[in-house]
């Protein structure tokens, strides 16, 4: 099994068979790749002896993540009904956990950049959750609360360090979740 992150090269597997599925993200199975079919010409196909193949998209909310390519190169007709059924349903948590991964990533580098940008410009942020009262800041935010102290600061310490244009709405906002 090989998980890529780069691109396929022809020796990897059937080019054709490939394309074909990047194309219309649907599943390609070949029974017997022995018996004439049109992808017998494939120069992978006929150097790897392939007998049996399927090629499943992995696709999430309608966007293509990946490919799952599985040969079989001793026995024709292995990929059964029932095997493509649980092939299909690993390919669709397949592409989920990728897509995931993908955002969990980006997640982390918009938060590296965030914390790089408050660190160069000597600036911290803060957040607070009315639903909740919870009240989260950055790193870069401490040297900008005073007193300094191991109290966490309210809402009304934030309010009172705030722009004088910005602090009746925000103070509005945590009126109305108090109410």
């Amino acid at each position: 099994m090989r998980l890529r992150g780069t691109a396929v090269e022809p020796s990897d597997l059937p080019q054709n068979v490939l394309k074909l599925v990047l194309r219309t993200h649907e599943a390609l199975i070949i029974n017997d790749a022995a018996v004439p079919n049109p992808f017998s010409a494939d120069e992978y196909v006929a150097a790897h002896g392939v007998r049996s193949l399927l090629c499943l998209p992995l696709v999430k909310q309608a966007t293509l993540v990946g490919v799952l390519y599985l040969e079989n190169t001793i026995a024709s007709h292995v990929f059964t009904p029932t095997r493509i059924e649980l092939l299909t349903l690993l390919a669709s948590q397949a592409a989920i956990s990728l897509e995931n991964a993908r955002l969990y990533a980006d997640l982390g580098k918009a938060q590296a950049y965030l914390a790089e940008a408050q660190r160069l410009s000597t600036t911290g942020s803060f957040g607070w959750k009315p639903a909740t009262g919870e009240i989260v800041w950055s790193g870069e935010m401490q040297p900008h609360l005073r007193p300094r102290s191991a109290t966490k600061p309210t809402v009304e310490f934030f309010l009172g360090r705030a722009h004088p244009d910005d602090r009746e709405p925000r103070a509005a906002a945590h009126r109305a979740r108090d109410a």
